[in-house]
This record gives structure tokens, sequence and C-alpha cells, in this order.
């Protein structure tokens, strides 16, 4: 399974928690959860997700990393969940902007699969954590995936979250239900999981950063910062007001 989502560290101050990190005791993410839940329901068991708790982290990756479900992150910077100014939602993900990085970013991504020889499976089942990043990469035209493959895809149907938009169990076993998950030796999948991990982790230095950001992806996030930069602005002459 391929899971594309916003991941950015988890944490509200202080060391960043990464949501693939396993010896990690801070993380209290919510998209783990969601994951394990709901592929464990349909596989008929799973370890327990427990926040906060290194142990259980370990345990939860161990599990999807032997089942072939991937999670990738297509933004090339973080943007916040929480509320924002008067009590609205940022509404920077409906931008423009927000779907030209989100694309863009996505291109990265094949190109870092693509370097480190992952392969997908041709019936691989794709889900999203967020609507507005299903819309941004599959409203307007197919899924690409590494070595050229076309998915055409339903944003909201391969979208599994809460009516307030939170990764949710239930939706992603509704989804897998739909779009079972392909037949896999879960042996071999471990092996090649462990075999790419231990690849991109000993690789080499290259001579350029892995992610650049071009710059018309720097302009995207440039727009980004000043629309966080005029929202805080308007908040201040509202509570003046």
């Amino acid at each position: 399974m391929l899971v594309i989502a916003e991941a950015p560290p988890w944490r509200a101050a202080g060391e960043p928690s990464y949501v693939y990190k396993p010896a990690d005791d801070t993380y209290e993410g919510g998209i783990l959860g969601a994951l394990v839940g709901g592929v464990g329901a349909i596989e008929g068991s799973a370890p327990n997700f427990v926040k906060k708790d290194a142990a259980a982290k370990a345990a939860v990756l161990k599990y999807l990393g032997e089942r072939g479900v991937l999670l990738v992150d297509p933004l090339p910077f973080s943007l916040q969940y929480s509320k924002c100014a008067l009590g609205k939602h940022s509404n920077l993900r409906g931008k423009k902007a927000y779907a030209e990085a989100a694309r863009h970013g996505w291109d990265e991504v094949l190109q870092q699969l693509c370097d480190a020889n992952v392969t997908i499976h041709p019936d691989v089942v794709v889900g999203f954590t967020l609507l507005k990043s299903a819309q941004a990469l599959i409203d307007s035209e197919p899924l690409r995936l590494p070595g050229g493959q076309l998915l055409g895809l339903d944003a909201k149907e391969r979208t599994f979250t809460t009516s307030a938009g939170y990764p949710d169990r239930n939706q992603l076993k509704a989804l897998l239900e739909r779009t079972p998950l392909p037949s896999t030796n879960t042996e071999a999948v471990g092996k090649s999981v462990a075999k790419t991990a231990a690849k991109v982790t000993t690789a080499k230095p290259a001579a350029k950063p892995a992610r650049q950001i071009s710059k018309r992806a720097a302009s995207v996030t440039n727009t980004a910062a000043k629309e966080v930069t005029s929202q805080q602005t308007r908040s201040k002459r509202a509570r003046k007001s």
C-alpha cells in the first residue's frame, strides 16, 4: 500500500519526533494509529499503537513494513494542521500555490523512489490522509508511479479521514475492503524493505542535496510563508479592535 500523507515532525516544542523513527517515546501523531488499525482490521491481527511508547511504535513500523506499506510526504515544507487566527483553520491548502508545491514535491518523491530502486506493485492500493493533497495530485491527471505507471483515482474515495480531517482507521478499513491489498509474500516484502532502508541509510552523500527545491518551488514556499504572516497580522488587528 502506498500512503501519501503530510507527515512533518510531530512536536509542539523541543526535539522533533519523526513518524518513521522507531526508537522514539515522544511521538503522538495520528497517522500510525490509523494505519495499523485499518490494516490490522483487514489482516485480522496487529500490534497496538500506543502514543509516546517507543517499543509500541517500533512494532507498528515493523508490522506495516512487512506488509509493504510505504508512507511518503510530497511537500517540501511543513504546514500546520491546528486552528489559526480568529478560530479558522488554515486556508493555505486551498491556495493554488499549495497544489503546485504538492505536485512538484511528488516529482521529487518519484525520483527518490527510483534512485532507491523501490518497486511498486502493479495493483498497489493508494491512500491519502488529506483530501486537499489528494485533489492536488489526482483530480486533474492520473497519479504517476515509479516506472511510468499511471493510475486514475478518485480523491474522495482514496482519502481515509474523519469529517474533521484526521486520519481514521475505519475509513482506511473501508478503503481496503473496496480495493484489497495485493497478495504478497510478507517475509520477502520485509526483507526487501529492510534492504532498501539499509541502502538509503548507508548511501554516500551526493554532491548536491537529495531534496532540492527548484526556483518555482521556492517561490511557492515564499507564497505560503507570506500567507501565514498575513494571517498573523489580521489576528493582531482583530485583537486590537
